[in-house]
């Protein structure tokens, strides 16, 4: 209905986002559905089997493999972003989205210049003012939008009038929350960034990374913490895990620090919620009623971390001290 193209796709290992981009602006779309890709990828499905121990047989899950269908749309609120449904029983449905996307259709809107360069808002005329648009998502409404997005692709919902008590449950898969330190010009950056790398590795241990993510010290520590060097083209990362979650530095385009968040597993931070009509600290989950929380945490994890490296030492030539 869209007369938009719809490819198959022989590997997915193709990079589906450039494929899009580059046709978005190849074609001139501005809005709507740019294309929908499909591909063979793991999936959980029900299948019908034996039980053994009853002899019935019954309804169970199993890990096998079918067609995805990836939506590509230039939405009007959230920009470039992708629905992933899956074509067998569960019917799962991945909704990506990204917020400087979000974040530049909405300075475009109120008319505030700002240079984008890839995945980086370089330049942005009322910062004050684009932290608070950024804000507006964590006040949205997440399940009424998601349901409409899951209308617009899966046509069994409309059908069979799934949507609310009895459709899809939202929740967060995986959330990453940056915080950019913008600078000048890039060799202000480049001038310190190799001493704050160099700190992270030496001085940055398990116990100071633990401290970084969950704001306090632990007398016993998680299964795993790691931390990694990684040296890209587009510049050098270090990032610090502890076990599903991450803490991550890296310079962007030239001129921004990037310090992120990302939490995988959320129940190892808790929210205080009402239990038995009284607020107590409880798991976080996953579902998207967590999501302010989940900035929240983020947030301070990378204010810590940012806070750590301002004790650094960066020499300094005697022409840049007199200057």
């Amino acid at each position: 209905d869209a007369q938009r193209p719809y490819i198959y796709l022989e590997s997915s290992g193709v990079d589906k986002d450039k494929m899009a981009r580059d046709m978005a602006e190849r074609e001139g779309i501005r809005e709507g559905l740019i294309c929908v890709l499909a591909v063979i990828e793991p999936c959980v499905t029900a299948q019908v089997v034996s039980n053994k121990l009853t002899g019935h047989r019954e309804v169970g899950y199993r890990l096998r493999k079918c067609r995805f269908f990836y939506f590509y749309l230039l939405d009007r609120e959230f920009g470039l972003m992708h629905v992933r449904l899956q074509s067998w029983v569960p019917f799962d449905l991945q909704v990506y989205i990204n917020g400087r996307s979000y974040l530049a259709r909405q300075l475009e809107r109120e008319g505030i210049p700002f240079v984008r360069r890839a995945n980086a808002l370089m330049r942005v005329g009322d910062y004050g003012r684009a932290q608070q648009l950024l804000d507006q998502l964590l006040r949205r409404n997440w399940p009424k939008t998601l349901n409409v997005l899951a209308r617009r692709v899966n046509p069994i919902l409309n059908r069979l009038g799934l949507v609310g008590d009895f459709g899809y449950y939202w929740m967060t898969q995986e959330s990453e929350v940056a915080t950019d330190i913008v600078f000048k010009d890039p060799e202000a950056l480049h001038r310190i960034y190799p001493a704050l790398i160099d700190h992270a590795l030496r001085h940055f241990h398990s116990r100071d990374v633990l401290r970084f993510l969950t704001g306090r010290d632990a007398q016993r520590l998680p299964n795993q913490i790691t931390t990694s060097y990684r040296k890209r083209e587009e510049g050098v990362r270090i990032k610090h895990a502890v076990n599903e979650n991450s803490l991550k530095m890296y310079d962007k385009e030239g001129c921004i620090l990037r310090i992120e968040t990302t939490i995988n597993n959320p129940r190892r931070f808790q929210v205080l919620r009402r239990k038995g009509g009284a607020l107590a600290w409880q798991h976080m989950s996953k579902g998207v009623r967590d999501l302010g929380r989940r900035v929240e945490i983020s947030l301070a994890a990378n204010a810590r971390y940012l806070e750590a490296l301002s004790v650094v030492h960066c020499a300094k030539a005697l022409e840049w001290v007199l200057d």
